[in-house]
This record gives structure tokens, C-alpha cells and sequence, in this order.
């Protein structure tokens, strides 16, 4: 994690899975735009720990927003991505 978030990988899981979505999105906008700066691996890299935040994280009530905003994304990049190699 800190590979990817730095001095953020330390903060509590609902906060840096806010970061990871964060960073997610940037990196979207990046991909729909298509922007030179743009890497697939971080992208999927981000995707990836994203998904195992959300599945590590306990199932506390406060978190099942973010837990939700999570398979949202991962869903959505999911579709899209099939659609492109489709």
C-alpha cells in the first residue's frame, strides 16, 4: 500500500479505501481522456488494492457507504473493461 498512497497507507481502512477510490478516479479521468501520463498497470494495481481494502475491511456499519462505493467502482471499471476487449 504505501507503494501506492505513500505516507496515506497508515490511516484507518475507511479513510485510505477513500483515498484508493480518490485515486481511482483520477486515474479514469486520465484513462477517458486519454492522457499521455496514463498507465494501465497503476490503474488495475489501484483497482486491485482497492478490492482487497473493501474485503479486508470489517463489516462495521459506519463503513458499508464506502463498502458500497467500492463495488460500484470495481463493477463499473469491470463492464467497461469487458467492453474493450469484447
Amino acid at each position: 500500500m504505501p507503494r501506492l498512497l505513500g505516507d496515506c497507507s497508515a490511516q484507518n481502512p475507511s479513510r485510505l479505501i477513500e483515498h484508493l477510490i480518490e485515486k481511482e478516479q483520477k486515474l479514469d479521468h486520465q484513462r477517458c481522456n486519454n492522457d499521455p501520463g496514463y498507465s494501465i498497470a497503476h490503474h488495475i494495481n489501484v483497482l486491485i488494492a482497492l478490492m482487497g481494502e473493501a474485503h479486508l475491511t470489517p463489516h462495521a456499519p459506519h463503513l458499508q457507504m464506502t463498502q458500497q462505493k467500492v463495488a460500484a467502482t470495481v463493477a463499473g471499471r469491470r463492464h467497461e473493461t469487458s467492453q474493450i476487449v469484447a
